[in-house]
Parts: structure tokens; C-alpha cells; sequence
């Protein structure tokens, strides 16, 4: 089964137009920059538009950290609990790092794509609980 390539994701999705796709392919002869990053570049998408044109391509839900759950409406902290598999979060997946996760994990792997900052933000933050 072929994959959607990236830049009829985005038109589909809304987030940029034929003529800006075109224009970014016509940029992209003569670099060897990928279409996304050329269209974030050029100012035609956000980065997280991408991401999530990505997710689409490879079959695998977008996360953004802001829609984690809470512990309580008044928690501002991202709750991670036992939920019964390990969650991956990349930006760009690869089926090489899928495959090593899943010798060693012992439980179901479900993957998501999301931005680095959004993962490095979230690794980071002192406030994060984990049940």
C-alpha cells in the first residue's frame, strides 16, 4: 500500500494550498531540504501542521502535550500512570526503533508522533507525576 506523500496530506488537511505546494517543490529542486521542513521554512505551515500530516502518512495518532489528562481540573501537572502499554513519543518514527522497543519492552508499544519541544518540555518539567 503506497503512503500519501507529505504535501497532498497538507493540502487535504487545509493547511496549505496547491499553489504553495508547488511553489515549495519547485524550492526544493534545488536543495536537498525535505518538503515539511521547506514548507516551514518558506512560512506556508506550522511545524506542528507537519507532525501532523506525518502522523496521518504512518497511521499513528498526533499527541500534543496540552491534551494529556490531568490528576484534577486544579492539577497544572501532565498525569502518566500505569495504562497498560508504553507510549512512544518521536517526531519522526522510525520502524528501526519500533522494532528494538518492542523486543525489549515486555508490553504493547503504542506509537505517537509529537514535536520535540513538546517531548523535551514535557521530560523536563519537574511537575511531572507518574502514578
Amino acid at each position: 500500500m503506497l503512503h500519501k506523500r507529505i504535501g497532498e496530506i497538507l493540502v487535504e488537511m487545509g493547511s496549505i494550498t496547491i499553489e504553495q505546494l508547488k511553489e515549495a517543490l519547485r524550492v526544493q529542486k534545488n536543495t536537498t531540504e525535505q518538503l515539511g521542513r521547506l514548507l516551514v521554512d518558506l512560512g506556508s505551515v506550522d511545524e506542528r501542521d507537519v507532525l501532523r500530516a506525518m502522523a496521518k502518512q504512518k497511521g499513528v495518532p498526533f499527541l500534543e502535550v496540552s491534551t494529556m489528562p490531568r490528576l484534577a481540573k486544579e492539577e497544572e501537572k501532565p498525569y502518566l500512570g500505569d495504562i497498560g502499554y508504553l507510549l512512544v513519543a518521536d517526531e519522526v518514527p522510525s520502524s528501526e526503533l519500533m522494532a528494538k522497543l518492542k523486543q525489549a519492552a515486555g508490553r504493547p508499544i503504542h506509537l505517537v508522533v509529537s514535536s520535540s519541544d513538546d517531548i523535551r518540555n514535557l521530560l523536563q518539567q519537574d511537575t511531572l507525576r507518574l502514578a
